[in-house]
């Protein structure tokens, strides 16, 4: 992870399974003279429900409940 500015990026260090479906549904951000590709909403609850650590788990509750305040489309 880098810290840029109190920005964090998390980089995968293995391609996910289905990189192309994640590439799809990602969205591209401009990052100072940089774009880059984000990924969705969904896609990083479903990985990290995948994955399954705490730390993971709690990011879904997070997730979870940015959805349920905002009345956003479930990630789910």
């Amino acid at each position: 992870m880098w810290i840029y500015r109190y920005l964090l990026i998390d980089v995968f260090l293995e391609a996910p399974k289905d990189f192309n479906k994640l590439l799809k549904s990602s969205q591209k951000v401009k990052f100072g003279d940089f774009h880059l590709r984000v990924a969705s909403l969904s896609e990083i609850r479903r990985m990290k429900l995948e994955i399954g650590r705490p730390i993971d788990l709690a990011d879904v509750a997070l997730i979870d409940e940015f959805l349920e305040i905002t009345g956003e489309k479930d990630a789910s």
